[in-house]
């Protein structure tokens, strides 16, 4: 056995293996006990080859032990000699099967290490390797070469043995032909390379986008468009037609959209996940655990409310604002196939329809809710005893400068007579209009989720997709924030016609992103999930 530093070993797998085999007899000189110790302390490679020959060894003992025992080995002269030629031709035959597996190993003599990437997931994230689904629970995942992740739902942690970070927020689809060079093919990943000094490049369809020292996310959205959000040091992106740069960024927290030729489009800053990550990886399985793992941009659960200000679970997003009337009621959310994916102490808000005074607001996100993409969930509940009207729910509108109309909806849900849920959307080319096949005036809580993105919208009731448009009203891409995005009271254009809200609202999550049906129906499955003993 030789080695020329930990770094770099030079291993002769013959000597290897004979003194594997003196090891396992118990006849190895201590001096060389010592020798191995330390190699199999400083070389991955060697404790592979320890790792396979054991394994093999091992198996190779329980056949000859099931063979022994259904006499059909070969009868020797005695007992020592039968034992000792047992021995000797398992040792051989495993040491012919190591050749096999270990070839790669031979090869990769002299070579640098290749680097390993373990994955951890956050509890209820719902993900695949290669095809294969696999559970949060089951701890550390080494991820190799060739591997492709498809994150449906939550968030994934990678750590490179440089100590770079990685972290895949469903959905997501990324692969990895070299593991310090992923492909982004949907979705979001962010890195965070901090002091390691290892170069990571993130392929997107169209472009490369190079670290140079950085904390940074990638997003290819749905229409295609390689998206970089820059929280601190530069990135370096390329256009693969033509293979120069399109741009090097290096002004932290900003954010840009490269779709070809084109220039760059600036965009609000996506939301780090990093700050909070430990915590989200922790976290106890349930509903609000899914939803933080879908990272909203504003989250409220609506069980702290002081001085009439509703608390919001994602840093950074503002603080909701309630109306005097407003009424913080235990206990919340209990969805109607029963199940504990809220914690006991869960709290809910009464509505009581009054105009003016039954109102939350407030409810948006850092960069406020775009017109273009976006989506809310939020659960209602209303009594069947009260008269039902027509009542407006969730709504993000813009207000003019003046002239007859100072108020008017761009986004919003709405609950009809007949107990049916409406989403509309007001573009510039016309107006687009969702209604739900079930209804939600029972008495019971129902989860409701409208999602819009450039060229459609959804409409989800208790997980299942209501309604839908592949053809929406183009929009204008406005931002809408402040009092103009609010829970229970309509604006100015639909106050003719429509009242305010009557009823029980709990959980109003926001994304500045479209959610896809795994996600809604992740978050519904959540809620009605058995709670840990």
């Amino acid at each position: 056995m030789n080695t020329s530093g930990p770094n770099d070993p030079k291993i002769d797998l013959a000597a290897m293996c004979a003194v594997l085999e003196e090891f396992e007899d118990g006849s190895l000189d201590p001096s060389r006990t010592d020798e191995l110790m330390r190699l199999l302390n400083e070389s991955p490679a060697a404790r592979q080859v320890y790792l396979d020959y054991f394994e093999d060894s091992a198996a190779l003992r329980d056949i000859a032990r099931t063979l022994d025992e259904k006499g059909k080995m070969p009868v020797l002269g005695n007992a020592f000699t039968s034992k000792r030629n047992l021995r000797r031709a398992v040792l051989a035959a495993a040491a012919v099967v190591m050749l096999g597996g270990l070839i790669a190993t031979m090869f990769k003599i002299g070579q640098p290490e290749a680097p390993v990437v373990v994955s951890t997931a956050a509890i209820g994230t719902e993900w695949s390797v290669n095809g294969q689904d696999r559970a949060s629970e089951e701890g550390e995942l080494t991820i190799l070469p060739g591997t492709t992740l498809k994150v449906s739902s939550g968030v994934v942690r990678l750590t490179l043995d440089s100590g770079t970070l990685m972290v895949i927020q469903g959905p997501t689809t990324v692969s990895f032909p070299a593991l310090d060079r992923p492909e982004l093919r949907s979705g979001w990943l962010w890195v965070d390379s901090g002091t390691s000094g290892t170069a990571l490049t993130v392929d997107t369809p169209k472009f490369e986008v190079k670290d140079i020292g950085t904390r940074f996310g990638v997003r290819v959205s749905d229409t295609g468009a390689t998206e970089v959000h820059l929280v601190h040091g530069k990135v370096e992106v390329t256009a693969k037609s033509d293979g120069n740069a399109a741009k090097l960024m290096e002004k932290k927290l900003t954010a840009l959209s490269f779709t070809g030729s084109a220039e760059p489009k600036e965009l609000p800053l996506g939301l780090d996940p990093f700050p909070e990550l430990e915590v989200l990886l922790a976290g106890e399985p349930g509903y609000r655990t899914t939803v933080l793992g879908q990272s909203p941009a504003g989250y409220w659960t609506c069980d702290e409310m002081i001085d009439l200000k509703l608390a919001n679970e994602v840093t950074g997003s503002s603080t909701g604002g309630c109306g005097e009337l407003v009424q913080q009621v235990g206990r919340g959310v209990i969805p109607p196939q029963g199940g504990h994916g809220f914690p006991a102490e869960n709290r809910a808000l009464f509505l009581d329809g009054s105009p003016n005074q039954s109102v939350v607001f407030g409810i948006d996100g850092p960069n406020g809710v775009s017109s273009e993409e976006g989506a809310v969930s939020f659960w209602i509940r209303r009594s069947p005893e009260e008269p039902i009207r027509h009542e407006v729910l969730w709504l993000a509108g813009s207000s003019s400068t003046g002239g007859p109309m100072p108020e008017r909806s761009v986004l919003h849900t709405r609950l009809r007579k007949s107990g049916h849920v409406e989403f509309v959307l007001r573009g510039a080319t016309g107006t687009t209009s969702l209604k739900s096949i079930g209804v939600v005036t029972d008495g019971q809580w129902h989860h409701i989720v409208a999602s819009w993105g450039p060229a459609s919208a959804e409409l989800y009731i208790d997980g299942q997709r209501q309604a839908s448009s592949q053809a929406r009203a183009a929009t204008t891409g406005q931002r809408l924030n402040g009092r103009n995005v609010r829970f229970g009271k309509p604006s100015y254009d639909l106050a003719r016609y429509w009242d305010s809200f009557t009823g029980w609202v709990d959980e109003i999550a926001l994304w500045d992103r479209p959610l896809d049906e795994a996600e809604v129906a992740s978050q519904f499955r959540s809620a009605t999930g058995k709670r840990e003993n």
